[in-house]
């Protein structure tokens, strides 16, 4: 028996709807905080350009996705997509490796195209994709960042340190940004499905006395030629 109070679902999904607006919106938060080495001097002159393309297009292919994500949340992406989405993941994540001190920051934004491109994939091809992206990180990485980095032991363990980092958000941050948009959709969907329910409810007690008018003894509906078509 269900001793809920009146309402109890509705508020319930209300704020579960909230909270996964909540999460999303935080998404896009930290990814506006993502080119912040750009205005404290963590990126070098000549890698200022690059990096706002990088930045700008790898945004709007995530804003795309997470639109295409809303509508059919189950739905791999198109091949344009993925080959997009893993060009600019990688190269933001790399080349922001190699743009100064600060470059494991831009990692954030090629594990959440990695969200976008694993988003409805199964769970073996997944652990590929994250695997195969991690591993680029890291030896990608390690190079890039060979180039602004001296050889002495201090600055060779800062080195490792942002590696390690840049490989941590590329392969954590996707499950992040997936958990967050399948929470949005599911809550989505429930509340229009009770929306649906509270309306065929609504309908059933309205017409509930014309429809036990209807009823013969033996649980079969009879048709009153005294009541008009339209009114049945």
């Amino acid at each position: 028996m269900d001793t809920s109070p009146p309402g109890f679902d509705e508020r319930r999904v209300r704020t579960a709807r909230r909270f996964g607006r909540i999460g999303l919106i935080s998404t896009l938060l930290y990814l506006l905080a993502v080119p912040i080495p750009l205005f404290v001097g963590g990126v070098r002159p000549e890698f200022v350009a690059i990096m706002v393309v990088l930045y700008v297009v790898g945004f709007g292919l995530h804003l795309w996705r997470i639109r295409e994500l809303m509508r059919s949340l189950g739905r791999p992406a198109e091949l344009w997509f993925t080959i997009s989405a893993s060009v600019v993941g990688l190269a933001v994540t790399v080349v922001g490796l190699g743009s100064g001190a600060l470059g494991f920051t831009w990692a954030l934004l090629g594990g959440v195209l990695l969200g976008d491109i694993v988003g409805g994939r199964r769970a073996r091809v997944t652990l590929v994709w994250v695997v195969a992206a991690s591993v680029l990180t890291a030896v990608l990485g390690h190079y890039a960042t060979g180039l602004i980095y001296p050889t002495d032991p201090e600055s060779q363990a800062f080195r490792s340190v942002t590696v390690g980092l840049a490989v941590l958000y590329v392969g954590g941050m996707w499950i992040l940004d997936v958990e967050r948009l399948w929470w949005l959709k599911a809550v989505i969907d429930i509340d229009g499905a009770g929306t649906g329910l509270a309306a065929l409810e609504r309908h059933l007690a309205e017409h509930a006395g014309r429809i036990d008018a209807g009823l013969t003894p033996e649980g079969t509906f009879r048709l009153d030629a005294s009541v008009p078509v339209g009114a049945r």
